[in-house]
């Protein structure tokens, strides 16, 4: 989902060379609609429920659930998308979660800008506080993305996106290992 409005930015092309190679006559002019924005997404895994099919008939082992997993954290780490013949970096910028005991997509619309590109500190901080899960939550952020740098610094002392990750997969071997 965006954070931004989509302010109609537009790509013109034409198919001439398309048509040239498949030996056709006149082109047509085609036009794209192009949004650049900051955009958020919501990852919920059921650690208890993966690996295992509806009937209980198949039960993967655990290490190949913390495999899994392990894949999983690294194509949203690195995510990516090859749009119209380009590549969109789509890696997070800015990711907090963790693991918790209740399965809730706590932060599913608390992603906000105020004004400009400054990330909505109050409401994240009130969902952890009113959730109850400020020792299970991690944050990595991209430092200098955003343009309240200092205040996410201050607020949340983030671990690098690599450090996010990391830590994330460690957390799930220690689920699966208990």
């Amino acid at each position: 989902m965006a954070l931004e409005p989509y302010r109609a930015d537009m790509d013109y092309q034409t198919n001439l060379s398309l048509v040239k190679r498949g030996g056709g006559e006149g082109s047509n002019i085609v036009q794209n609609e192009i949004q650049y924005s900051y955009c958020t997404y919501t990852v919920s895994v059921d650690l208890d429920r993966l690996g295992i099919d509806e009937n209980d008939k198949i039960k993967l082992p655990n290490d190949e659930k913390i495999k899994r997993m392990n894949v999983m954290l690294d194509a949203i780490q690195f995510l990516y998308a090859d749009i119209k013949g380009r590549r969109e970096n789509l890696s997070p910028i800015f990711v907090i979660g963790g693991i918790y005991r209740r399965k809730n997509p706590f932060f599913l619309n608390r992603i906000k800008f105020t004004e400009g590109h400054k990330l909505n500190i109050i409401m994240l901080k009130d969902t952890i506080k009113d959730a109850g899960i400020q020792e299970d939550t991690i944050v990595g952020y991209l430092d200098t993305s955003l343009d309240n740098n200092e205040e996410i610094i201050n607020e949340f002392n983030p671990m690098t996106i690599g450090e996010f990750f990391n830590e994330l997969k460690k957390r799930v071997v220690k689920v699966y290992s208990e």
